[in-house]
């Protein structure tokens, strides 16, 4: 069978994230019991005047959510940009359309959005390889997550590492063992903080024991 052409997008269609914003935009004012006068008005008071159809061509995706539009929208309904361009729900199986071209898992959209991780290998370009180098997930972290950033600890760092010499050769070990097994560093920490918190809740012994029998099954 001839494989037809795709019809081109025109340069002015709403995409897939425009659509899920208006689809969140009509949610989460219902959800607020607001009507499109009040948010229109709500709209206004922050800086950003718009009318009762603004809104509703902006929530039928008859009309495009410039960045300025989807700011004052946010504040006026008490979210985050954020929740009005992704799905209300993170899973994995639940696959989100950024682009035309890009699409990924609820979660990942989520991540990369907040700031916690980059997107799949793979994903950001089609049909480029993305680089990948061991500091990728941290150093992305590090510039989307500015509120984030560690203190100065590193100073005593030096001092740590002399008086601690027995952890700090069981730290080497892992760290090797993870770049072996294609372990970024940035993962690494994260899987540090969350074994740390599994055990701040008394359920680390549970939780590896569930890992290893799965992974064995």
């Amino acid at each position: 069978m001839e494989n037809k052409p795709r019809a081109r997008r025109r340069a002015n269609e709403v995409g897939p994230s425009g659509q899920r914003a208006a689809r969140n935009l009509e949610q989460l004012r219902e959800e607020r019991r607001l009507n499109q006068d009040e948010l229109a008005a709500r709209a206004g008071r922050v800086g950003r005047p718009m009318t009762r159809q603004i809104v509703s061509k902006t929530e039928a995706a008859d009309r495009r959510i410039d960045v300025d539009d989807l700011v004052a929208l946010a504040i006026a309904l008490g979210t985050t940009p954020n929740r009005l361009l992704l799905p209300g729900s993170a899973g994995e199986g639940e696959l989100v359309a950024l682009t035309p071209e890009v699409q990924v898992s609820a979660l990942d959209a989520w991540k990369w959005a907040t700031g916690e991780g980059p997107l799949p290998a793979g994903e950001a370009l089609p049909g480029e390889q993305m680089l990948i180098g061991d500091d990728t997930e941290r150093l992305f972290v590090r510039e989307n997550q500015p509120h984030n950033v560690p203190g100065p600890y590193f100073r005593n760092v030096g001092h740590d590492m002399r008086k601690h010499k027995k952890l700090v050769r069981m730290i080497a070990a892992v760290v090797v063992e993870a770049k072996e097994s294609g372990v970024q560093l940035g993962r690494l920490t994260r899987m540090v903080e969350e074994v740390d918190l599994w055990q701040l809740f008394g359920s680390l012994d549970e939780t590896v024991a569930r890992l290893t029998s799965e992974g064995e099954g």
